[in-house]
């Protein structure tokens, strides 16, 4: 979430952008909300396992709430792998003049 603020910070600094930036601008939202999404369902999690500790003791449950904390970890994860790696590129592009071509 800090790297995304301290990135809009930069977007509205530099003004006009590259395609690849724009992407990478993309992506920093989708990372942005998927870690918000994650530390919402983990909070909840949290709450209950400690002012309701019975109702995590059901298997149907516990099966349900992993699958809640499991999939937005991959897509979390996923999305700030991918956010670095094409800030990366973005950021060697111009000292390597080898700047790949971004689909929109």
């Amino acid at each position: 979430i800090l790297a995304a603020g301290s990135g809009e910070a930069l977007e509205q600094k530099l003004g006009e952008q590259s395609a690849l930036l724009e992407h990478h601008a993309q992506l920093g939202e989708t990372t942005r909300l998927l870690s918000i999404i994650l530390f919402a369902i983990l909070l909840v999690v949290m709450l209950v396992r400690r002012y309701k500790p019975a109702v995590m003791t059901n298997k149907v449950i516990g099966i349900a709430v992993s699958v809640l904390i499991i999939a937005p970890s991959i897509g979390a994860a996923w999305a700030v792998v991918e956010t670095g790696h094409n800030g990366a590129k973005s950021s060697w592009c111009e000292v390597t003049k080898n700047c790949p071509n971004v689909k929109p």
